[in-house]
This record gives structure tokens, C-alpha cells and sequence, in this order.
């Protein structure tokens, strides 16, 4: 197979060593605070014209918290910071050959200087501000645009991963690997994504800061405006869609435009973004069009059966490997085999790269043996603190071509209390029984969220007061929503013992028990609010489904979609505005996220009031049931409330609420007016006194979320209840 690896004319490209020099200028540059560039998204007409709360990221770290002050030791840290960096640069300078210890140094830079703010804008950090610096040096001889931003994305993404039509993959009887084999699809995207980007910057002799964004199924890139250029854009268009139809039939095509851009492209992206967005809207119209004359490999279905149940077994053996990997290790080279015990390798053959899942760090040294020479890069796996400890084994084995890094994937998987034929991660049915209660019922949740309005914050939302919006900011927001949701996400997760089943860019798809879910949700919401400052404009939607723990995890995920959806369009009516969006879709209801951690908490207090082991207990779950098919049935048709019909509801469970044994009268009403309660009492009064004194959608939507979250709270498990 003839592979073309020659980079192009490097007449227009600036030369290695002024590059290495460029990323080392950063210890001479004078770090300042860094300003989150989540504070500055804004689509109002006044942006900027008003005083706001200052905010800082903590410098040292990749925290996704903010906090309102600096703190006082800030310039210690920030000096220490340079020494550390300036240390580890002497050592991978005199142990690594010299594209090596660029690429090595990119990663260092990323990891020390992603939370120092740049002296020339302090709402950009020191790393992306090195990073668009180093991707705007090679330019092309275009005078007017010296550059091409190109964007490419991979189409048929969500029906790949969550297609309940997929036989292979969805029934319910596939078994107990299917969340392996999800697990594995999702992943093999996200290296299929990272394989293109690569692909095409290695094709064009360019190095990784011209990668401006990949994640999320897609990706940017910023390159030298040449005809070579363009001639290998094009030539890598056909050929990776051409192993895009040969594997995956039309499932999976690869949507690739380009635009011209000016020279002050890094001063003002939006024009030329918006351009190309509108270049990628029509192509996606026309996917695979250059393809027409291939179109007869469709329907060769000879020999393409067998290769999607290799394809399957493949994603199985990822989705297994990748929750215990260690190490991922990327070959600019797909001929060397490598095969070895708890090794995963992912060919891209056609492509010419292949990616090695390492499950244990001691196989590194006989890895890098078997790969004689060829251009590799390791990387961890969300661990940036230590992506340096395998240079040791590479140095004790005369490596020095090799380069190291960090990857963010959302991966985290919970593992069983041993090992089991799932390689001790747990199943779902084990995942549906961990939750705060140990006798709870078990059930699963699948939560699928986005972030809202994402391509209108990318187009406009990081402009200034002109309307401008610059390259730096762009790339920070990109490289921060990264690091939270493929970074910070696992975080959570672990916490609660949630199954990371997806996380790219923008979106994400979780599944745990029923109530980890709801923890895990909230937890991530509230930290959302920290990572934006609490700002309005940007927020996520989700949308969270309960199921059995046998159910077909793909098509909860579909549904878990809809509601995602449901809740990203669902109409909010407040003082005479309507608004959308920052919504959470949970038992079939609509609601803020605000209005749904509030409900949560007093359904967390009332718990004791209905909890069977409680000496508390002062009420029946059947009084649950009752508040439910009242509050549902005052729903009409169209899915809003008949106020008629709701306060006839109101009428009925206002007497059932004063009957004995619950006993809440108009004096004891009164009672609680005048603080003459226990607390306890108190509580049990409270309880009634929302449903009794509410009105309207609120009360229907709260008290929905309220009970059924305690019906399922005090819901025990009992012998083949799942069944």
C-alpha cells in the first residue's frame, strides 16, 4: 500500500529551532492571574460596559474551581512554577532527540501554565497564548490570507454510538458485555477523531499546536496557505472517506472544509469561523458526494458481515482495556505487530498509525523495543501530574525519538470488589445496586447532557465591545470545556461510582444507580457553576431516564436523548419573558436546575418523615401515591396543567392530609405559622402546607419530583423485584 509521509515544501514553515524557542520564551514572560474565559461569554448588546465580580482560576493546578480573590502567595507559586518547568526542560532537552523534546516540552508547557494568566491578556492563559503564537508562524505566500483554517468532524457520530437499530449491539439479549462494547464504540471515536487531526498535520509536516480544537467528534486545525497544501487536504479528504466506506459502509463519513484567512486571523477569528461554519452546514448536505464512483462497495456485503462482528469484538476489547489502561501510546506507523498480554492495539491502517492500549506500565520497555525506531508519542490518561514517569523507561532503554503527553478522555468505569469476567469492572446490574442506601432499590439512570448554545458562544459570545472575537479566547474556552468534561467528569464520577459510558467537548453520556445519578448530577452542575463563574450564558441541558438494569443500555441512552432535547427546548415562562435551556428533564419532568436542587433538598429532609427504619416515620408511601395520581391527574392533554382539575386535587388531598393519622388541620397550619412546632413536626406540617397552600404548573412539577424521589428512596428491594 502506498503511503505518502513526505511533509510538504517547507519553504513557508518556520524551522524547529525557532519554534523550540518560542515555547521556551514562556519562562521570560511574567505570569499574572489568571481570569476564567468562562466569565467572559456574553450575548448581551452591553458586554463589558458593566462592573463584575472578578474571578480567578488557582494557580499550580488544572482545578476547574474559581475562586474571588488572588491568593497572596501567588507570585511564590508562580516563580515556583518557572523553576519546576525550567528543571524538567534541562532534562528532556539532554535525554530526547529534538522533535521529541518539542512535542514533550508542548505537553509540559500545557500542564505548568495553563492556570497563569498572560501579561497581555489576562483572560488567556500563558499556554494558549504560546499555542496560537506557535500556529500562526508558518505562513503561506498569500499576502492577503496567509493561513486556511480548516475544520473537520466525523458525520453519524450519534447514530454509530446510540443506534437501537444495531442488532449486534442493542438487543437485549447481547449480554453482559454490552456496556463494554458501548463503552469501546465510544472511544474508538474518539481515537478515529484524534487519527484524522493527526493525520493530516503529520501529512503536512506541521506540529501539534496547529491542532487548535479536537474533541467531540471534531476538530481544528490552522495551516499555511500553499497549494501543497491544499492539494493534501484534498488528497486526505478521499482517502480517510474512503477507509471511512470500506469499514463502516455510509454509517460514519468525514465532513472536511477549509476557508482562507487573513493575518490577523489571531486578533479576529469569528469572520473566517463563520465562513467556514457556513461552508461545513452545506457540505454536510452533500457527505460523501465525492465518493459516488465508490458507492458499489455498499452493496458488496460479501465479506462485510464478518468484519462488523470483528469490528464488535474490537470495541469490546477497548472498552475493556481503556478503563484499565495506563498508558496510550500513538505510532506514526501501522506495519510493526505488536502483540502482547493485556495490550490493546486500535489499526488505523490506511492511515498509517495505529494507538497501543497498555493496561500495565511494565510492558512499556518491551513496546517501545518492538517498535524499533518509529515515531511514537505516550501518553497518560488523564493524569498530567505524572505523564513525565515513562521517560525513565525509554531513557533506560537508549530511547530518545519518543515523546510523552497527557490525553483527557472520560473513561472512568467503577471497578467490582474483585475480579470477574468483565476484568473487575462492574456490570450494570452490580452498578444499579450502589448507591447511599444499602437496601435501596436497585435501579439504574442513564443521564445524557449538553452544553447549550456552544456554536452561537464560539461565533459571537466571546466578541468584544466591537464585536471581535479573538483566537486566543477561543482556544481557551476549547481547551477548558475539554479538561472539564474529559478531564474533571471522571472526578465525579468516581465519587459516585458513575459508569463514564462518553464525555467529548460538549457532551456526555453517564450512567449509575438511580440515586448516584442524581448525586452525581447535581455535584457536576454545582462545579459547572464554579468553572463559568456562575455565569448565565453559559450553562448545560440533560436529560436523565430510570431503567432496569437489563434494559438495553443503547436505547436507554436514545431515550435519556430525547429528554436531553426535551429540556433544551422546553419554553420557561417568568415575569412576562419566555427562556430556554439550563434545563434538567428528570421523571418526566421539565425544570431548572436551580428549582430541581432546591426540590431535592427538602425531599432529602422529608426522607425520615416516610423512611420505614425511622423512629421518625410520621408518614405512609401510599400518601405518596396518593399526591402523585392527584398532582398527574391535573394534567391535560397538551402537558399542561388544568387549573380546575388542580384545584379539586388540591381539595382532596387537603382532607387527606387532615384525616388521621396525619392530622394536619388548620391549627396545626397555624401552629407552624407561629413557631409553636418540633422540628419534626414541623417538618410533617411543612410537608402538607406546600401541597395544601401551592397552585398552579410549579406545585404539579415540584411535587412530582418530590415523591417520586422519595417513592423510590423508600422503596426496599425485595427478592426478584427486578424481575
Amino acid at each position: 500500500m502506498q503511503r505518502v509521509t513526505t511533509p510538504l515544501n517547507k519553504c513557508t514553515m518556520i524551522s524547529p529551532e525557532s519554534s523550540i524557542s518560542l515555547l521556551e520564551s514562556v519562562v521570560y514572560k511574567r505570569p499574572v492571574p489568571l481570569n476564567p474565559v468562562t466569565a467572559r461569554i456574553s450575548f448581551d448588546d452591553d458586554r463589558g460596559s458593566t462592573e463584575k465580580t472578578d474571578f480567578y482560576f488557582v494557580p499550580g493546578n488544572l482545578s476547574v474551581n474559581t475562586t474571588s480573590k488572588v491568593p497572596d502567595d501567588f507570585d511564590e507559586t508562580a516563580s515556583s512554577q518557572v523553576a519546576e518547568y525550567q528543571r524538567f526542560q534541562i532534562y528532556l532537552k539532554s535525554n530526547l532527540d529534538s522533535w521529541a523534546y518539542f512535542d514533550t516540552l508542548y505537553y509540559l508547557t500545557a500542564r505548568d501554565f495553563s492556570r497563569f494568566g498572560s501579561p497581555e491578556c489576562a483572560d488567556v492563559s500563558l499556554f494558549d497564548d504560546i499555542r496560537i503564537k506557535l500556529a500562526t508562524q508558518s505562513v503561506g505566500s498569500s499576502v492577503e490570507f496567509p493561513f486556511l483554517l480548516v475544520k473537520g468532524g466525523v458525520s453519524g457520530i450519534q447514530d454509530f454510538i446510540y443506534s437501537v437499530s444495531d442488532n449486534l449491539s442493542s438487543q437485549v439479549g447481547e449480554g453482559t458485555h454490552r456496556a463494554k462494547k458501548l463503552r469501546g464504540r465510544s472511544f474508538y471515536i474518539s481515537l478515529l477523531n484524534d487519527t484524522i487531526a493527526d493525520a493530516l498535520v503529520h501529512r503536512m509536516g506541521l506540529t501539534e499546536p496547529h491542532v487548535l480544537y479536537c474533541g467531540g467528534g471534531h476538530f481544528t486545525i490552522l495551516v499555511p496557505n500553499e497549494p501543497s497544501v491544499v492539494d493534501a487536504l484534498e488528497e486526505m479528504r478521499h482517502k480517510i472517506n474512503t477507509f471511512l466506506l470500506d469499514c463502516f459502509q455510509l454509517r460514519l463519513t468525514l465532513v472536511l472544509e477549509y476557508v482562507e484567512a487573513p493575518g490577523t486571523i489571531a486578533d479576529n477569528f469569528s469572520d473566517t469561523y463563520l465562513l467556514l461554519e457556513q461552508k461545513i452546514v452545506r457540505s454536510k448536505k452533500q457527505k460523501a458526494l465525492t465518493l459516488i464512483d465508490s458507492f458499489d462497495r455498499i452493496f458488496d456485503g460479501s465479506d462485510f458481515t464478518e468484519k462488523v462482528r470483528e469490528q464488535e469484538e474490537q470495541y469490546r476489547n477497548i472498552g475493556g482495556s481503556i478503563a484499565r489502561g495506563c498508558l496510550l501510546v500513538e505510532v506514526f506507523d501501522a506495519d510493526c505487530i505488536i502483540s502482547m498480554e493485556r495490550v490493546t492495539v486500535v489499526h488505523f491502517a490506511e492511515l498509517d498509525m495505529q494507538w497501543i492500549i497498555l493496561e500495565d506500565s511494565g510492558s512499556l520497555g518491551a513496546v517501545l523495543e518492538a517498535l524499533d525506531g518509529k515515531k511514537t508519542r505516550i501518553f497518560t490518561l488523564g493524569e498530567p501530574e505524572s505523564f513525565l514517569q515513562p521517560i525513565e523507561t525509554a531513557v533506560a532503554s537508549g530511547v530518545t525519538d519518543v515523546a510523552f503527553g497527557f490525553k483527557f478522555f472520560g473513561n472512568f468505569a467503577p471497578r467490582s470488589d474483585q475480579d470477574n469476567e468483565f476484568g473487575g469492572i462492574c456490570d450494570f446490574e452490580t452498578l444499579a445496586r450502589k448507591g447511599i442506601d444499602r437496601d435501596s432499590y436497585p435501579l439504574l439512570s442513564v443521564m445524557r447532557l449538553d452544553v447549550d448554545n456552544l456554536g452561537a458562544i464560539f461565533s459571537f459570545g466571546l466578541s468584544d465591545r466591537s464585536n471581535i472575537t479573538s483566537l486566543y479566547h477561543v482556544a481557551t474556552l476549547s481547551r477548558e470545556l475539554i479538561l472539564f468534561l474529559c478531564h474533571h467528569v471522571n472526578k465525579v464520577a468516581e465519587k459516585y461510582s458513575c459508569y463514564v459510558t462518553y464525555s467529548g467537548g460538549d457532551d456526555a453520556f453517564i450512567v449509575g444507580s438511580w440515586i448516584n445519578i442524581i448525586e452525581f448530577a447535581r455535584e457536576l452542575y454545582r462545579d459547572f457553576r464554579s468553572f463559568s463563574c456562575g455565569n448565565q450564558h453559559l450553562t448545560f441541558s440533560a436529560g436523565i431516564v430510570q431503567c432496569n438494569s437489563h434494559y438495553p443500555i443503547l436505547q436507554a441512552g436514545y431515550e435519556a436523548g430525547k429528554k436531553e432535547s426535551e429540556a433544551k427546548n422546553h419554553v420557561f415562562f417568568s415575569g412576562g419573558q419566555q427562556d430556554q435551556k439550563n434545563a434538567v428533564s428528570i421523571f418526566d419532568k421539565v425544570l431548572r436546575w436551580d428549582v430541581l436542587i432546591e426540590q431535592l433538598l427538602f425531599a432529602e429532609r422529608c426522607y425520615e418523615l416516610f423512611d420505614p427504619d425511622s423512629s421518625k416515620r410520621t408518614y405512609s408511601r401510599s400518601l405518596l401515591h396518593k399526591i402523585l395520581s392527584q398532582l398527574v391527574g391535573a394534567i391535560d392533554e397538551t402537558g399542561g396543567v388544568d387549573l380546575s382539575k388542580l384545584h379539586v386535587a388540591i381539595s382532596r388531598l387537603t382532607w387527606v392530609f387532615a384525616r388521621s393519622p396525619n392530622g394536619v388541620t388548620k391549627q396545626r397550619l397555624d401552629a407552624f405559622d407561629n413557631n409553636k412546632l418540633s422540628a419534626v413536626e414541623r417538618l410533617k406540617v411543612d410537608f402538607a402546607r406546600r401541597v395544601i397552600e401551592g397552585d398552579g404548573v410549579g406545585l404539579v412539577i415540584n411535587y412530582s419530583i418530590i415523591t417520586s424521589y422519595l417513592l423510590l428512596r423508600t422503596r426496599k428491594k425485595e427478592t426478584n423485584d427486578e424481575h
